[in-house]
C-alpha cells in the first residue's frame, strides 16, 4: 500500500489533496479497511500468493495484487527479467517545506515486480489463489484443511472411507433421522444411593431410547444398568424414568437382590459410566 513519509519531519508539510488520495490508496480505501482485507486474504491463502490478475502475456506480467511476506501489494503491469516476486520501493514527490528546509521525497511507491531469483513467492500458476482453493477441494482428507467431498448413496451406505462427506438428508435417510449423545454418569456411589440423576439436554419429546453402561470399581467389568439377575429372575437396575431436563438412573437394594448395592460400585471421584440417549433430529 501507497504510504506518506516523512511526516515527523519537523518544518511544517504543507498538506494537499493529493497526499490524502496517495495515503488512501483508492478513494474508497481507507487504512483501517486495507488491514481489514489484508487480514483476511492471508486468512484465506497464506502469506505469499497471486491474488488476482499477474496473467502471463509474454513477455510480460499483466497488472494484478499479489500478497507477498503478508503485504498486499499492487502489481503494474512489467516486463518479466526472473522468476520470483520482490517488493521494490520507490521514494516520489520531492517537497520544499514551509520553513525552508528541504527537499524531502515526501510519497513512497510500493510495487511488486518479478524480477529475482530467490525470494517467498515463485510467478507460477500455482501460487495463484483460486488455484490453490481449487487444489484444497480435489485434495481434502482428515489429514488438511479442505472441503470434503460429498459421498455417493451407494458410498455413504458401505461406509468405510474416511474422505467422503455426506448430506443431511443422506445422514437422515441411512439414520431414520435418528441422532445419539453419550454422556457420562459421573461419581454414583451406587452402594449408598440407589438412585443418580443425569441432565441430559435434548428436547424431551424427541427421545426415543436410553441406555446405560455401569462399570466397576476397578473397570475390569463394564454392566448394561438392566443387568439380569439369574437368581432372583429380577433386574439389577434401570433407567427409572425421562422427564424435561434429567434422567434418572436406579439400582435395587441388597434385601431386593440388588447386584449394583455393593461395595464393588462405591468408588466416588470415579465416573460410573455412561448413558447413551437416541433421539430424533425432528
Amino acid at each position: 500500500m501507497n504510504k506518506l513519509q516523512n511526516t515527523t519531519q519537523t518544518g511544517g508539510f504543507p498538506l494537499k489533496s493529493d497526499d490524502i488520495r496517495y495515503f488512501l490508496g483508492l478513494a474508497t480505501i481507507d487504512a483501517a479497511l486495507y488491514q481489514a482485507l489484508n487480514s483476511m486474504l492471508r486468512g484465506i491463502g497464506g502469506d505469499n500468493f497471486v491474488v488476482y490478475g499477474c496473467a502471463y502475456s509474454a513477455p510480460n506480467c499483466e497488472a494484478g495484487w499479489i500478497m507477498l511476506d503478508g503485504e498486499l501489494l499492487k502489481v503494474d503491469a512489467h516486463a518479466i527479467t526472473q522468476t520470483h516476486f520482490v517488493k521494490v520501493s520507490t521514494d516520489e514527490d520531492s517537497r520544499s517545506f514551509k520553513d525552508g528546509s528541504g527537499p524531502y521525497n515526501v510519497h513512497q511507491k510500493n510495487r511488486a515486480t518479478v524480477t529475482v531469483t530467490t525470494g517467498n513467492l515463485l510467478y507460477a500458476p500455482s501460487n495463484n489463489l483460486l488455484y490453490q482453493i481449487a487444489e484444497r477441494l480435489r485434495s481434502a482428507s482428515t489429514s488438511n484443511e479442505g472441503v470434503i467431498e460429498l459421498a455417493t448413496s451407494a458410498e455413504a451406505l458401505l461406509g468405510n472411507s474416511t474422505m467422503l462427506g455426506i448430506t443431511p438428508f443422506l445422514l437422515n435417510l441411512f439414520t431414520g433421522g435418528v441422532r445419539c449423545k453419550v454422556i457420562e454418569i459421573g461419581d454414583w456411589n451406587m452402594d449408598s444411593n440407589d438412585f443418580r440423576d443425569i441432565t441430559h439436554g435434548v428436547v424431551f419429546d424427541r427421545i426415543r431410547s436410553v441406555e446405560a453402561i455401569i462399570r466397576n470399581d476397578v473397570d475390569n467389568y463394564h454392566y448394561s444398568i438392566n443387568r439380569h439377575n439369574v437368581a432372583n429372575n429380577d433386574m439389577a437396575g434401570a433407567v427409572h424414568h425421562i422427564d424435561a431436563t434429567e434422567i434418572r438412573l436406579s439400582r435395587l437394594n441388597t434385601a431386593a437382590g440388588g447386584f449394583f448395592d455393593s461395595t464393588d460400585f462405591d468408588s466416588t471421584s470415579y465416573n460410573r459410566g455412561w448413558v447413551t440417549i437416541w433421539y430424533s433430529a425432528t
